[in-house]
């Protein structure tokens, strides 16, 4: 009877141990749980669309890349009707008519994200313009914000703000 007793007692112990660490251990996992939902909801503040920055890319490729003027078909793909109405699919008047045609290019692309929902996505792109005219060439650094948005399956920039410094 004593060794029952012993047994009884001894288990009593051990279960009481394995509760109290049972416990502990739960605490312990519900609040790492909410320290994984505050770093998720963390994350989901800096989400950013990818492919809206890719086509934002593209758009800036396809309009400033160019010789004599951009082609409005080149773009198209990649921006809404009235932000191409916006743009110049013009040559500029040439002072001279004997002036070869001017060349635009992009370089040092850097292209950056803000805020953004589940259908917009605003981009900024940080680039020099490189601009030649009859064989001499002149660098600008230019900036271009962008509001790229969702529309049917495809990202297209809505708006648009271009600046060029110096």
């Amino acid at each position: 009877m004593k060794k029952m007793v012993i047994a009884v007692l001894v288990l009593g112990l051990v279960s009481s141990y394995l509760w109290f660490e049972n416990s502990h251990v739960k605490n312990e996992s519900q609040a790492l749980q909410q320290e994984l939902e505050q770093v998720q909801d963390e994350e989901r503040e800096y989400e950013y669309h990818e492919e809206a920055g890719e086509v934002a890319e593209r758009f800036l490729e396809s309009y400033f890349n160019y010789e004599g003027q951009p082609v409005r078909e080149d773009v198209e793909p990649y921006a809404v009707t009235n932000v191409l109405d916006d743009l110049q699919f013009q040559e500029p008047e040439m002072e001279y008519e004997d002036m070869e045609p001017v060349r635009s290019t992009v370089d040092n692309i850097n292209v950056y994200f803000g805020e953004s929902t589940d259908d917009m996505q605003e981009v900024v792109i940080l680039f020099d313009n490189v601009i030649e005219v009859e064989g001499t060439e002149s660098t600008t650094f230019s900036i271009l914000e962008m509001d790229v948005s969702l529309e049917d399956g495809a990202w297209q920039v809505q708006e648009f703000v271009f600046q060029q410094l110096g």
